[in-house]
């Protein structure tokens, strides 16, 4: 199908083309100082009629293009996204015996603003049944500058949210003169290298859910408890921890980076878990997955 499709683009492409370069170097005038014959009189008939409706003509023309570039792009980044996913389902299998309600492995790559904010409002309004979607800390993470990068959802193995999420991290990159990351996501992505974090405390959202910021929460022991989360999960803002929808007790996260782009970071591949298991038992098989993963992303 893929194949089939980008032959018919590159048609497309080359007739364009070739139609284009023929209007610009004709006139009107052209077939009539050639001597006449029946062939040549219908290739005049036909050139004509092109030439009257050339502008009509070149727009249908670069429509249909852009079509199936546009058509081989979804099929292509679809068929990108099925064979990942089948790759996060082998190592959740492998890894964790398919255990996808107490672990989870998902992969967040690279995107620039635009794509970005779509993605976040795509998300956000697909599940504004969440009610957290209606608060004003989920806004506050909104992509801000169009010149930044971010990492955002790309594929999940495991429950809850298999589907998607609307968090979004940002991208720090090396020359920032401040180091303020908000999730493993941007730690990882920052000192490029495999992070794990062990014996998070045990925290839920309804703990939290009341207050607007750390200062707030007047018992001493879930402060600290706050505190020691945020500390060890890297991460620097309230708001971005009231954002995320699960608070596991161990994170594993891998830079991922491309082959086709020099080996420079691309993604995060992150294994959150709720067991007791320890995560780094299987942490050669998933050091392998993430050399896949350069291939593709």
């Amino acid at each position: 199908m893929l194949k089939f499709i980008k032959i018919i683009t590159l048609f497309f492409r080359y007739l364009t083309l070739a139609i284009t370069t023929i209007l610009s170097f004709c006139t009107q005038d052209t077939f009539k100082t050639i001597p006449q014959n029946k062939f040549l009189h219908v290739c005049q008939t036909w050139f004509y009629f092109i030439y009257n409706n050339r502008l009509l003509i070149i727009i249908i023309l670069v429509t249909i293009y852009v079509s199936c570039e546009l058509i081989t792009f979804i099929v292509s980044e679809n068929d990108k996204k099925r064979r990942i996913k089948r790759l996060l389902k082998i190592a959740m299998d492998s890894c964790f015996s398919g255990d996808f309600t107490s672990f989870r492995i998902t992969l967040y790559i690279k995107k620039n603003y635009f794509t970005a904010i779509i993605r976040f409002l795509r998300h956000s309004i697909c599940n504004l049944n969440c009610h957290r979607h209606w608060r004003l800390y989920h806004w506050k993470q909104i992509p801000r500058n169009p010149f930044g990068k971010y990492l955002v959802f790309y594929a999940r193995s495991g429950k809850p949210n298999s589907n998607g999420t609307s968090t979004i991290f940002r991208l720090i990159q090396e020359n920032n003169n401040k180091k303020k990351t908000n999730g493993i996501v941007e730690e990882c992505a920052y000192e490029e290298k495999e992070i794990v974090v062990h014996d998070l405390p045990n925290l839920r959202f309804d703990e939290i859910e009341d207050y607007n910021t750390i200062k707030d929460i007047s018992n001493k022991i879930l402060k600290q408890k706050v505190s020691e989360y945020m500390r060890k999960g890297f991460v620097s803002s309230f708001h971005k921890l009231k954002c995320i929808h699960r608070y596991p007790n161990q994170l594993f996260a891998i830079p991922v980076t491309s082959e086709r782009k020099n080996h420079e970071i691309c993604g995060v591949l992150v294994v959150d878990s709720i067991s007791a298991q320890n995560i780094e038992t299987n942490r050669n098989q998933l050091t392998l997955i993430n050399k896949i993963l350069t291939t593709e992303v």
